[in-house]
């Protein structure tokens, strides 16, 4: 089964003020390419006289005729060509998927694939080199059936014992792969046959199939060792290599073997790696490139007022927050906590620091938008008087004063706030704004300050979007909630098998949260890549980077 989801990307010109306001905040110096497309003159072409055949000769049967030409149609994707894509990171660290960080955690995805995908939303799985899955044991096992046919680059089949061999040495502690917390409920993998594979878990998870789809799950062979899975790599995937390097230029080949018949459409795929972002946007005008994987909002400007680049938003699935530690004065006080959620206007934020970028303005509200365990709420909005009220109530008549630590060099951040900090100066609070560049802040503020700033990128699961910072045990819990109800929810809405029964208990969940917790979410936004105009068939992935197997070239002339 495969799946073209072209159309579903969301591709939205900027407004006239988005534009200005962004492009105050560009930096200075980009080379703006003004290349006019060439128009040629349409003349209109007389329709040619037919002379009839002579009747004393026979007429040409059909199979005689000769083959009238076809005009190609524009929208089906042509095969050939070379995509150049353009990417901030450099190309250091492992290609194994089971180890990858940084820049081969979206190249490994070019080589090496994983039993389940899902898609740009997070919303829907799809089969990849699983065909089906069925739970067993109430959520304790799961059966997964493997697509038959499937060759690796080095003209193996793919059968169960690469999927046993994976997850063997994911979970396998001397192997130290950071996958290996997501998998810890796996217990056993076991080859039923060729092309069947049961997974043994020590606790229910309904959301196991969606675990697959992350980026180091993917499917390496067991006849290569460690060393050529990373070096050498010979995967399923659209695209070959026949060696990693840490080269600022990889060119990777279609697989012509692939088993998604007629996919990939490119020849070839180039990573090039220019890691300032103004020479990344300069390269892409000049011609030089054909995408950008991530365009920052200074620059989307720039992108946006070029006739022949286009945005390409992914989902609103990103966030950026304020967050509160709720062991620690002054927000141990419940009606501090309270009051510091009901001075924002979460709306007006969000304009602010986004304009007209697709964004999904919150409520608080830590799971993105695109889950089906989702729920919309109304629970917080700006009230200075009932904040004045509380902070009077406990004890911060006179005034309060607080240090913000926020990342200085995180778009939007600094923006967002001061804006809080002028709202809570209308209710006494005078915050102090301190900042402190991204690198820094993560190794010695985040998880110690009682006010700060925090940048959570999207998981695939509600489960794990929760359960890694804000259960009791979570090490990532920068807020510090401690809630038992919550945690026992969480533990049984993972394993809850009945539709309806998860819904409420992920309902419930999402409102002790929302009410209850020590994050200020004034919204979840998207990130954007760029193409050019004869780039067709992308589609940006929070995940994946954007999927190769779609993209294909017009023809330039």
């Amino acid at each position: 089964m495969s799946t073209d989801s072209s159309e579903t990307s969301f591709r939205k010109p900027l407004s006239r003020r988005t534009l200005l306001k962004l492009t105050g905040l560009a930096t200075g110096g980009l080379f703006l390419a003004a290349c006019e497309a060439a128009v040629p003159d349409l003349e209109e072409t007389p329709t040619p006289e037919v002379t009839p055949p002579p009747v004393d000769e026979p007429t040409p049967t059909p199979e005689e005729e000769p083959t009238p030409e076809v005009t190609p149609d524009p929208d089906e994707p042509r095969r050939g060509g070379r995509l150049r894509w353009g990417i901030h990171s450099t190309p250091d660290g492992f290609f194994d998927p089971a180890l990858a960080t940084g820049f081969p955690m979206w190249t490994s995805g070019f080589v090496y694939e994983q039993l389940v995908g899902i898609d740009e939303n997070y919303a829907e799985l799809i089969p990849r080199l699983a065909t089906s899955w069925d739970a067993e044991e109430d959520g304790r096992a799961w059966v997964f059936e493997l697509r038959q046919g499937v060759m690796f680059h080095h003209g193996r089949e793919f059968v169960a014992e690469d999927v046993v061999h994976t997850f063997e040495r994911i979970i396998d502690p001397d192997f130290a792969s950071p996958a290996r917390s997501v998998f810890a409920a796996l217990t056993e993998i076991e080859a039923i046959d060729d092309y069947t594979v049961r997974f043994h878990l020590d606790t229910a998870n309904a959301d196991f199939p969606v675990l697959l789809t992350g980026m180091q799950p993917k499917i390496v062979p067991h006849d290569l060792t460690d060393e050529e899975i990373n070096s050498e790599p010979r995967g399923t995937g659209p695209f070959r290599i026949d060696n990693y390097a840490n080269a600022e230029r990889i060119v990777f080949y279609r697989h012509e073997d692939y088993w998604d018949e007629g996919r990939p459409y490119i020849d070839e795929l180039e990573t090039i790696t220019i890691p300032e972002a103004t020479t990344l946007i300069n390269t892409l005008q000049a011609g030089d490139l054909d995408s950008v994987y991530l365009i920052p909002p200074p620059l989307m400007s720039i992108v946006d007022a070029d006739e022949n680049l286009e945005l390409m938003f992914g989902p609103p699935v990103q966030k950026d927050m304020l967050f509160m530690r709720l062991d620690v004065e002054p927000f141990n006080d419940d009606r501090v906590r309270r009051a510091f959620k009901l001075i924002p206007d979460r709306e007006a934020m969000a304009e602010l620091v986004w304009g007209d970028i697709p964004v999904h303005v919150d409520d608080d509200n830590s799971v993105v938008p695109t889950s089906p365990w989702r729920v919309e709420t109304d629970i917080w909005q700006q009230d200075l008087d009932e904040a004045r009220r509380l902070l009077e109530e406990a004890g911060y008549g006179d005034g309060m004063e607080i240090d913000l630590y926020a990342m200085n060099d995180q778009y939007g951040v600094v923006e967002f706030s001061l804006a809080f900090a002028d709202w809570a100066a209308q209710v006494g609070v005078t915050v102090n704004i301190v900042g402190v560049p991204q690198d820094r802040y993560y190794a010695e503020n985040w998880l110690e300050v009682s006010f700060g700033t925090v940048e959570w990128t999207p998981r695939p699961t509600a489960d794990e979007q929760l359960r890694i910072a804000y259960h009791s045990e979570a090490p990532w819990n920068e807020t510090r909630f401690q809630n038992e109800e919550f945690d026992a929810l969480l533990d049984e809405a993972v394993g809850e098998t009945d539709q309806e029964r998860r819904a409420e208990l992920y309902d419930e969940i999402q409102r002790i949260l929302i009410t209850e917790g020590g994050k200020i979410i004034h919204a979840h936004y998207p990130n954007a890549s760029a193409v050019r105009d004869h780039v067709r068939g992308f589609v940006y992935h929070p995940l994946d980077a954007f999927d190769p197997r779609t993209v294909w070239l017009e023809e330039q002339g």
